[in-house]
């Protein structure tokens, strides 16, 4: 499972400042550092005796995260000190989704300074769209860290997070001496910029929250049974901390441009690549990079193709074709490219699109079974990966469909729980939008569009229209699969912070 969480922007550095604890570190690659955060641990503890338990009961039993979760149940936390957590936990999962609180408080817990006070740095400078909602937990963590001896345990379990680093720092390794390799940038510390690597025993497997404050990138990864996998994106991360601060003096040039927001609409995106052209740019052509690092990496794997985010991937590749014998750095060869690609380049290049499914193949016998339908494959397979978390590869499954079949529900509900997965809430909006506009919804899709719709809208602040789409909601009747239900609880939620 894979979860590309929280991106956070510059108006967290001073937050984060001194305030990020050393930690232990494990042979750091100039640039890249391997990091055991208390902080971490200790907000993950909290999190759990508050009622986080995403996918707890398939852990093995003698799992380290359920061995730490049963300590937790039998350490001498006071019963009104856990009730504050779990109300704590209640009232702000305004998403009423399990699985974006881990993401969401890892984040925050960056925010903190060391225990045992964990005293949160700038408070009027956090980020609203990500962790906002949650100043305040630190009050509860203080005295929990205590009565709940979360030093002995952090002491205790230093040894099962530093085994976790190995597995981790060899496939970061070789990920960043990939990198290393094609851009022929010195592995120094680049402009300040560094990439923090940190590892959570408290979270399902296989989870990478990534987390982008101007000058460092941080991972929390949880555990992993092969770190290979997660090559691509930790290719992925340092090709943004090396090309970022050459995009950054374009982005308000990009997304301002018409002709770029024309060209974009026209094609197959996230509405969150609509409302900021600048990261289609970006994107595009950080997948351009990454995937000529990965054919170095990994000759024997197949490529991968576009990504809904990255409308421009073609036009960097093609462009980045003669980097190789240029003999340049990448960061030299990128800015000249990026002087000559304007809106006007960008949109004129021929881009690729979703190939659109393969028709079923004949017959030959009647009696033999008709292959699968396409279309209900690639659906199956999408949701499938969105079990898993891998939303990027989700959506370029559901962008297939959509491709040949632009109003199908499934398909446009797929694209908003992908959006919504990865916190991008205005974008989950627009498919949620797009779902119900169709006829014919089945009752649980037209009312977990309404319930997500919801939740969105309270992301971000827009309290009165969420109250109407849960109120629609909770009026549905037949097999709603518990939407009805659910919306519910969040007006009941919302009528509490009242």
């Amino acid at each position: 499972m894979r979860h590309l969480g929280i991106i956070i922007g510059a108006a967290f550095l001073a937050a984060l400042g001194a305030g990020a604890a050393a930690g232990q570190s494990v042979g750091n690659i100039a640039n890249v550092e391997f990091r055991l955060d208390e902080r971490v641990f200790t907000v993950m503890c909290a999190l759990h005796v508050a009622g986080y338990n995403w996918e707890l009961e398939k852990e093995a039993p003698d799992g380290a995260r359920a061995r730490i979760v049963r300590e937790l149940e039998a350490a001498p936390v006071q019963a009104s000190l856990r009730e504050k957590l779990r109300d704590f936990y209640r009232v702000h999962n305004v998403e009423l989704d399990t699985f974006a609180q881990g993401s969401k408080y890892g984040a925050f817990a960056l925010l903190l300074g060391p225990p045992p006070e964990f005293a949160l740095r700038d408070r009027d400078r956090l980020p609203g769209a990500a962790v906002s909602n949650l100043a305040g937990f630190e009050q509860l963590l203080r005295p929990f860290y205590k009565e709940a001896r979360i030093r002995d345990l952090w002491v205790k379990w230093q040894a099962a997070l530093g085994r976790e680093q190995l597995g981790q720092h060899d496939a970061m390794k070789d990920a960043i001496h990939a990198a290393i390799e094609y851009s022929r940038v010195p592995a120094q510390l680049y402009l300040n910029r560094r990439l923090v690597l940190i590892p959570d025993l408290l979270n399902a497997p296989g989870i990478l929250n990534a987390v982008h404050v101007e000058g460092t990138y941080y991972i929390l990864a949880s555990p992993a049974r092969d770190w290979d996998r997660y090559r691509t994106f930790f290719v992925h991360e340092y090709v943004h901390l090396l090309l970022d601060p050459l995009l950054a003096p374009l982005a308000e040039d990009y997304d301002l441009s018409v002709e770029l927001r024309r060209c974009l609409g026209a094609r197959l995106v996230p509405a969150a690549v609509l409302d900021a052209p600048s990261r289609a740019v970006a994107e595009s052509l950080v997948n351009a990079v990454q995937t000529a690092v990965m054919a170095r990496l990994e000759p024997d794997r197949p490529a991968e193709g576009q990504r809904p985010d990255s409308p421009f991937q073609r036009y960097f590749r093609e462009h980045l074709a003669p980097f190789p014998a240029s003999g340049q750095p990448l960061t030299e060869f990128v800015a000249a490219l990026l002087a000559t690609s304007s809106p006007d380049a960008l949109c004129a290049y021929p881009h690729d699109t979703p190939a659109p499914p393969a028709p079923p193949a004949p017959v030959a016998v009647p009696a033999t079974p008709a292959p699968p339908d396409a279309r209900a494959t690639a659906l199956r397979e999408a949701e499938d990966l969105l079990k898993e978390g891998r939303t990027l590869e989700a959506e370029a499954k559901l962008q297939t469909v959509l491709a040949a079949h632009p109003d199908d529900a499934s398909a446009l509900f797929g694209m908003g729980q992908a959006l919504y997965a990865r916190g991008d809430w205005t974008g989950a909006l627009g498919y949620y939008a797009r779902t119900l506009e169709q006829p014919d919804l089945p009752v649980w899709i037209r009312g977990w569009s309404l319930v997500k719709t919801g939740h969105s809208l309270v992301r971000l602040n827009r309290i009165d229209e969420a109250r109407r789409a849960y109120a629609k909601a909770a009026a549905l009747t037949g097999d709603d699969r518990d939407a009805a239900a659910a919306a519910r609880r969040a007006l009941t939620s919302l009528d509490d912070e009242d």
